[in-house]
């Protein structure tokens, strides 16, 4: 059984209280049956509804824009212009691939640019033009929208699903389509073999958090064993009751048990409670998500007026206690850090040579079968072996997995001793794909607990926290990235992003102000200003070629972020409502929701009469 995690997020929603989601682990259910199941297959075949109805839709907004000649002509030069720089960029590949290590290609590395430019322009182009048929075309687009809602709510009427289900559902339809519109994506299928599926009663006007009776009349928890003890640790074991459908006016409610390490606050109303399955390599996990709203409290941390800012350098270096992910440098002049235990990364190593085991014995079942004689040969069977090992560049676990289960079906079966060795195979690679997803699991965990518990500590200490902006995903995703293989898996296991994306979250939590420094920090001298660049940049320690003072890097970067967050503390201490009617962007509170837009809107307006 999992730990449990809570709370998993906490976010203030501007009136008074916080939104708070608790999550906590379940054991498979008690009483699950084949009419929750199919309640399941409900559920799914209205998801592919809506995603059959927002393609038909998008297809004839589509349509509209392709009716304009201009439209059309420069359609087909960006597909012109797309298949060339694809083209290209495949032909680089194969020269990598074939010298096996990145050589230079400086004429199609020039020619990929010019392409990638050429397309930039006409694809700008063409939005332009996608835009003014829009425009031109506002009426006949909003017929369009008002059919998909009518389709929509066709959809839901007739899908059969519980009231909370489909309006989860048609809550995930939408926040899937505005992501796929901005992302100039798709909403995808959901087939059969999806196990994954949520479970939502929503308590209409709120409920009391109370381990005796039902909260909001869909959902009860009652003590079970509450003396369970685990690890030394108390562990009280619940039983949690949740409404899965209504039927002739008969609820269907299944039954989980419920480890409560901690309960949710007495004065927190309950507004939502999902239960969640995932199918991870094969095996079921539940949970169970309270959204609750908290009232408020004045948070006070402690600080004080000398000691109350501080800098944090993010980034990942391997250090002989661990990896260390920041460097925290206060305006008291102490210096601190924020290191990866070992342990973690002993565990992120050994799932790297489990994923070598797996790889190893399926190339060796691989090389088996490319020599193996196929006289004889199920047609069927040679239909899935033969485009498997000449097509493609690389055999994965699943494509041999589906091989072999497609030879086990067959009847009579061809070559038995052959396939007894091929299942032995599959099921040592089965016993290790799962240990490495537990593995994985349990160190993600381990991570993310880590960091929230440091960086609890550094925000119970500082009330202006200055970080430097700097996206981790960008970083990956460069093309011609410069940095080695080995940084690369470490960055992969500090996970910066994560402990950057729990710092906003933290700081929401304990009030605590986030300046986001935009400007160089590393190769900036802290004492003279100069700008020096050292010939290793790799290295740790660090002289400046002007002043002459030698520092680390790291503390370096830091302390240049706390000067830049104090020069800032005047717009960074401002409290949190008084952003709000203000454009700037604040990282406490994230995007800006409808509620505070149109807040904001209206104390413009104030402003202006």
């Amino acid at each position: 059984m999992d730990p449990p995690i809570t709370p998993v997020t906490d976010h203030a929603d501007g009136s008074g209280h916080r939104i708070v989601i608790y999550q906590y682990g379940l054991k498979p259910p008690l009483d699950w049956g084949a009419d929750c199941e199919a309640e399941v297959d409900r559920m799914r075949a209205f998801w592919n509804k809506l995603v059959e109805i927002e393609r038909g839709h998008r297809a004839a907004v589509f349509a509209v824009s392709q009716d304009d000649d201009r439209v059309k002509a420069l359609s087909l030069q960006a597909e012109a212009a797309r298949e060339e720089l694809a083209t290209a960029k495949e032909q680089r590949a194969k020269l990598r691939q074939a010298a096996r290590r990145k050589v230079r290609t400086d004429d199609l590395d020039a020619a990929i640019t010019d392409l990638r430019e050429r397309y930039g322009v006409v694809a700008a182009q063409l939005k332009e033009a996608r835009a003014a048929v829009r425009a031109a075309s506002r009426d006949r687009l909003a017929a369009l929208n008002d059919a998909r809602k009518a389709a929509v709510k066709a959809a839901r009427q007739s899908s059969g699903c519980f009231w909370g289900n489909y309006n989860a559902v048609i809550a995930s339809y939408e926040t899937g389509r505005n992501r796929a519109i901005k992302a100039n994506g798709e909403l995808r299928f959901r087939s059969v073999a999806h196990r994954d599926c949520r479970i939502v009663n929503q308590i209409q006007g709120g409920g009391a958090w109370n381990t005796e009776r039902a909260i909001g009349g869909q959902v009860v928890i009652r003590p079970h064993d509450l003396v369970r003890r685990r690890h030394g640790r108390p562990r009280p074991e619940y039983r949690l009751s949740l409404t899965i459908y209504t039927r002739d006016r008969q609820r269907r409610t299944v039954t989980w048990p419920m480890i409560l390490d901690r309960p949710i606050p007495s004065d927190a109303r309950i507004q939502e409670v999902v239960v969640t399955r995932r199918d991870v390599e094969r095996r079921e996990r539940w949970y169970v998500s309270f959204l609750c709203r908290v009232p408020e409290q004045p948070i006070s941390n402690g600080a004080t007026e000398t000691g109350q800012a501080c800098g944090i350098d993010v980034g990942w270096r391997r250090m002989s206690d661990g990896v260390r992910v920041a460097t925290i440098v206060g305006d008291d002049g102490s210096v601190s850090y924020v290191t990866l235990p070992e342990r973690i990364i002993d565990g992120l190593r050994y799932a790297d040579d489990i994923t070598s085991d797996i790889d190893n014995r399926v190339n060796a079942r691989v090389a088996h079968l490319k020599v193996m004689t196929w006289t004889g040969m199920p047609t069927e069977l040679s239909d899935l072996l033969r485009p498997m090992l000449l097509a493609a560049s690389r055999v994965t676990a699943g494509m041999l997995g589906r091989l072999i289960s497609t030879w086990r079906g067959m009847t009579p079966q061809w070559q038995p001793g052959e396939l007894a060795d091929a299942l032995r195979d599959v099921q040592f690679i089965t016993a290790r794909r799962r240990e490495r997803a537990g593995l994985l699991l349990r160190l993600s965990r381990a991570r993310r607990d880590y960091f929230r518990k440091e960086l609890v500590a550094v925000m119970k200490r500082y009330r202006l926290i200055g970080i430097e902006q700097i996206s981790i995903a960008a970083l990956a995703r460069r093309e011609n990235n410069p940095t080695p293989k080995p940084s690369r898996w470490y960055r992969r296991a500090a996970a910066p992003g994560e402990f950057l994306n729990l710092l906003r979250h933290v700081a929401v939590k304990t009030g605590a102000r986030v300046h986001v420094h935009s400007d160089k920090s590393t190769w900036v001298c802290a004492h003279c200003g100069n700008e020096h660049v050292p010939r290793e940049p790799a290295e740790l320690i660090v002289r400046c070629s002007k002043c002459g003072s030698v520092w680390d890097q790291d503390i370096n970067a830091a302390r240049n972020i706390l000067a830049a967050t104090v020069t800032r503390s005047d717009v960074a201490h401002e409290p949190i409502r008084s952003l709000e009617g203000k454009k700037t962007k604040n990282i406490n509170t994230g995007r800006e929701t409808r509620w505070r837009r149109a807040k904001r809107f209206a104390i413009e307006k104030e402003e202006k009469e």
